[in-house]
């Protein structure tokens, strides 16, 4: 199905190509994350922290839980603005910073500058090898996502996401067992074109979800970072207000503003994190809220159907360490026809450039 009407072929493509850019990414950035990890070891990392704006904070959140869950490694996620505004800058010896920037611009290469100066081994994911980021750190893991000409970050995100596990996936010494083996990576392009297949279907709940003029996107652990991600393309493509919650924080205070009729967006992989997402589903609908659920496997999917509008259901066969990839490509088709339906152009979002600088 082609994005048709306002706009949405550029985006589109973009989209589509994150199969080949996958693939191309594993290919070019399994050895310098090795490097990296390496770095890494001899450095006597203690801590790792993490940077990012919009879509990369994201990407950070994903880094959190990949990198505490499957490598015990301490992580923090950085405020820019204790540098930037405050001025300060932490006792960051015996870390390594990990700075996350598409552009490799903006306020995330001056909190770079100021780790590399303070005494950390310094890291970054970006598309851009010639950015002042790529410039700034020791290690660049430079995506080979290209060109991104649409407002919404697409290839760039889910590229990031993959160097990120590509780093864990050297800090661990039982690959497979962390879901990022040979085989899982192998199968990795081919389950996201396997989710560009599941447009139709994404397309039509995006038709029945363009009414709404607010809603909830949950998930939890490693997508919980998905989450985040999916509100935030909802909401600069479909002028929605979509909230992003953990699935546990969401029954700690926002379940409250559930009533009839109330849209909520559930993102659900297996692994141990699943019942949480169930649970919240099952307690908004206790209020009357109408559920879409995008899920990754056939537990997920069984265990999510009674309380589900509309299910989407993707069966990559990715690990729950990947599956944040998966999830995120569906958002990405979600966020696209919800502009689409709602008569929006989503690759050219009012208010918004495609790179913003903050300090």
């Amino acid at each position: 199905m082609s994005a048709v009407g306002t706009g949405g072929v550029l985006l589109r493509q973009e989209i589509g190509e994150q199969p080949a850019i996958l693939a191309a990414t594993i290919h070019e950035l399994m050895e310098p994350a090795r490097t990296a990890a390496s770095v890494m070891r001899r450095s006597d990392t203690s801590l790792a922290v993490l940077v990012g704006r919009g879509s990369s904070a994201n990407a950070t959140q994903y880094g959190r839980y990949l990198l505490e869950v499957l490598t015990g490694l301490p992580v923090s996620i950085a405020a820019p603005s204790v540098v930037t505004m405050y001025g300060r800058v932490p006792n960051w010896k015996a870390t390594a910073l990990i700075a996350i920037s598409q552009s490799g611009q903006g306020d995330v290469v001056e909190v770079a500058r100021a780790a590399r100066d303070a005494g950390s081994l310094t890291l970054a994911v970006t598309n851009d090898a010639l950015s002042p980021l790529a410039s700034t750190v020791e290690l660049p893991l430079v995506t080979p996502a290209g060109i991104e000409s649409s407002i919404p970050a697409t290839k760039t995100y889910t590229s990031s996401l993959l160097a990120l596990a590509l780093l864990a996936r050297a800090l661990v010494d039982d690959p497979g067992h962390a879901g990022l083996g040979d085989e899982q990576l192998a199968a990795l392009p081919a389950a996201a074109g396997g989710v560009l297949e599941q447009e139709p279907a994404i397309a039509s709940a995006a038709r029945r979800l363009a009414d709404t003029g607010r809603c909830v996107v949950i998930g939890r652990g490693l997508n919980r970072s998905t989450a985040y991600e999916v509100a935030l393309k909802i909401q600069e493509t479909a002028y929605l207000l979509a909230q992003a919650q953990g699935a546990t924080d969401f029954l700690h205070g926002p379940l409250a503003v559930v009533d009839d009729g109330f849209r909520v967006i559930a993102l659900l992989a297996g692994g141990p994190t699943a019942p949480a997402v169930i649970e919240a589903l099952r307690r908004a609908r206790e209020r009357g809220a109408r559920s879409l659920v995008i899920c990754d496997g056939r537990e997920a999917a069984s265990a999510a159907r009674p309380l589900a509008d509309d299910l989407i259901e993707l069966e990559t066969g990715l690990s729950e360490a990947l599956s944040p990839i998966g999830l995120s490509i569906a958002g990405q088709l979600l966020a696209l026809h919800l502009a689409l339906a709602r008569g929006l152009s989503p690759e050219r979002p009012r208010a918004l450039g495609k790179v913003t600088v903050t300090r």
